[in-house]
C-alpha cells in the first residue's frame, strides 16, 4: 500500500509540474508582447484621415514604431547596406527583372523571408496579424527582408520611397487602396529606418495595414 501511494503521489507531483511548466510557456511565448515592453516612440505617423477614424488609425499603429528600434533588424540593415553597395544599377536592373519575372520559389527572393530580417518581421506579424504585409528596404531601395514576396526588388524608383528620404525621419500613410500584393483594401504606412548612432536613414519599412481592421473599431 505505501509502494502505491508513494506513485500515486509521484504522479500528482509530476502532473502538478506540468501544469506549471505549460503555464509558464504560454504566459511567456502566447501572451508577453515583447513590443509594449519599450519607450514610448518619439516620432509618431503623420496622420491624415478623417476625424472619425484618425485616433483608430493612430491606436491600431502604435506596435509599428517599435519595428524601427528593434535591434536586430537594425544591425542586419546595416550589414545589407554594405553589402548592395557596390552593386552597379545594371546588376540592380537584372536582378530586378528576374525578381518580377520569377514566382515565390527561386532561391534570391526566398532568402529575403527567411533571414534575420524575416523572422522578426514574421515574430512581429504573429502578433498583430493585421498588419499583412512588411517589407524593408536599404538606403538603395533594394528588399532585404519581408513577410511576403514583394512585385519588385527595387524599391527606390516608388514615389513613397522617395518621400520616405525627404521627411527626415518622418513616419506616414498612403491613400485607402486595394493592394496588389496582399488582395487586400487597405493603407499602406512608411517608416524610415533610422542608426541610432549617427542618426541617418538607413532604410525604409513599408506596412499594409487592413482596413477590415479599421472598419471593426468603427
Amino acid at each position: 500500500m505505501k509502494n502505491r501511494s508513494r506513485v500515486g503521489l509521484g504522479v500528482l507531483v509530476g502532473v502538478v509540474a506540468f501544469i506549471v511548466i505549460a503555464l509558464v510557456f504560454y504566459y511567456f511565448f502566447q501572451r508577453f508582447d515583447p513590443y509594449t515592453d519599450q519607450a514610448e516612440p518619439t516620432i509618431p505617423i503623420e496622420v491624415e484621415l478623417p476625424a472619425q477614424i484618425k485616433d483608430i488609425f493612430t491606436r491600431i499603429t502604435l506596435p509599428l514604431y517599435y519595428l524601427p528600434n528593434n535591434k536586430i533588424i537594425i544591425d542586419e540593415l546595416v550589414k545589407y547596406n554594405d553589402l548592395n553597395k557596390d552593386l552597379t544599377s545594371k546588376e540592380i536592373a537584372l536582378i530586378d527583372n528576374i525578381w518580377q519575372k520569377s514566382q515565390d520559389t527561386d532561391d534570391f527572393s526566398k532568402q529575403f523571408k527567411t533571414n534575420s530580417i524575416a523572422k522578426e518581421l514574421i515574430r512581429f506579424q504573429e502578433i498583430y496579424p493585421e498588419f499583412t504585409e512588411i517589407f524593408i528596404s536599404d538606403m538603395r531601395g533594394l528588399v532585404v527582408g519581408m513577410t511576403h514576396k514583394t512585385s519588385d526588388y527595387l524599391q527606390s524608383d516608388e514615389e513613397w520611397w522617395v518621400n520616405s528620404l525627404k521627411k527626415n525621419g518622418q513616419s506616414f500613410h498612403g491613400e485607402f487602396e486595394y493592394d496588389e500584393s496582399s488582395q487586400t483594401e487597405a493603407i499602406a504606412v512608411y517608416l524610415p529606418m533610422v542608426n541610432q548612432n549617427n542618426a541617418k536613414v538607413i532604410g525604409v519599412i513599408k506596412v499594409i495595414v487592413t482596413i477590415d481592421s479599421i472598419k471593426a473599431e468603427l
